[in-house]
Parts: C-alpha cells; sequence; structure tokens
C-alpha cells in the first residue's frame, strides 16, 4: 500500500489545494476498483489535513488570498474550485456511504456558504477570496467564476441545507 502524505510531510514547497483534491479522488477511484477500504482512509487524511490547515474560519483559503491584497495568478485562482470538484469525485466514489458523505457535507456547505457571503461582487461573480469580504483584493474573471460555481455544485450533491 502506498502511503500519501501530501500536507502530513513538511517540506519547503508551497501546499495547494487541488493538489490535494486529486490525490483523495484518486485514491477514491482506486477504491472503487479495488473494494479495499484503505484507499478511503488514506484520501480521507488528506482531505481532513486540507479541512483543518487550508482553511480560515473553516473556509478554503490558498496561501495567496488576501482580501485586502490578493497576490494570487490567474492559475491559483481556480485551485479552490479544482479541490471542490475533485472533493465531489472523492464522494461520488465511495459508493453513497452515508458515514463518509456526512463527514464532508458541513464542509462543502460552508465553502457554498462562504462563496455566496463573501466572494460574490454585486453583479453576481464569485471572486478567489472564498473565506472573507472583498477589501480590494480579491479578483473576479471566468476562472473564478468557475471556481466558485464547483463550490456550488458540490453543495448541491453533498451538502446540507442552508438558508442564503
Amino acid at each position: 500500500m502506498v502511503r500519501w502524505y501530501a500536507l502530513c510531510k513538511v517540506d519547503d514547497k508551497t501546499k495547494w489545494t487541488y493538489n490535494q483534491g486529486l490525490i483523495a479522488s484518486g485514491l477514491g477511484v482506486l477504491y472503487a476498483a479495488t473494494g479495499n477500504t484503505t484507499y478511503l482512509d488514506e484520501a480521507e487524511k488528506t482531505l481532513d489535513a486540507v479541512t483543518s490547515r487550508m482553511v480560515s474560519n473553516n473556509i478554503l483559503k490558498e496561501i495567496c488570498d488576501d482580501p485586502v491584497n490578493s497576490t494570487c495568478d490567474e492559475n491559483q485562482y481556480i485551485f479552490k474550485g479544482v479541490f471542490m470538484k475533485h472533493l465531489q469525485y472523492y464522494l461520488d466514489q465511495t459508493g453513497g456511504n452515508a458515514s463518509r458523505i456526512a463527514k464532508y457535507a458541513g464542509f462543502i456547505s460552508a465553502q457554498s456558504s462562504g462563496v455566496y457571503h463573501y466572494a460574490t461582487n454585486s453583479n453576481n461573480q464569485p471572486g478567489n477570496v472564498w473565506y472573507a469580504p472583498s477589501q480590494g483584493g480579491s479578483h473576479f474573471d471566468p476562472k473564478t467564476v468557475t471556481s466558485g460555481l464547483e463550490a456550488h455544485i458540490a453543495q448541491g450533491k453533498y451538502g446540507t441545507c442552508y438558508n442564503f
């Protein structure tokens, strides 16, 4: 069994949310192919690290995100959305395992809520900063819109109900 320690091993490389999502969904596919639940357990080590270490107020935050002066580039704008899509892919591979889905449902809802309440501008476009209201630092373009929509799509499939 290969062990994955994307966030567990300390090194000098920047950690991005999308990398962790790719690992989790890949391990989910391995579980679906083999039935070996060890793959799900390993995936959740990575997911749990993201949901505890790569957040602010329980909402995803890239190291470059800042509500006043975000330094993210156009590639980094979409990283959180890619993570959300791969979290959804991971949950798809669990075969409808209610306890595994329930474990991440609140987190998924928090992302969608953050996009709606903090990241969305007056033109209804999500920006790249989800965890706090923009104070001029959030960027808005097609990539940030796509990223925010991925949070809402995951919410629609696996999130809990919340009021807008």
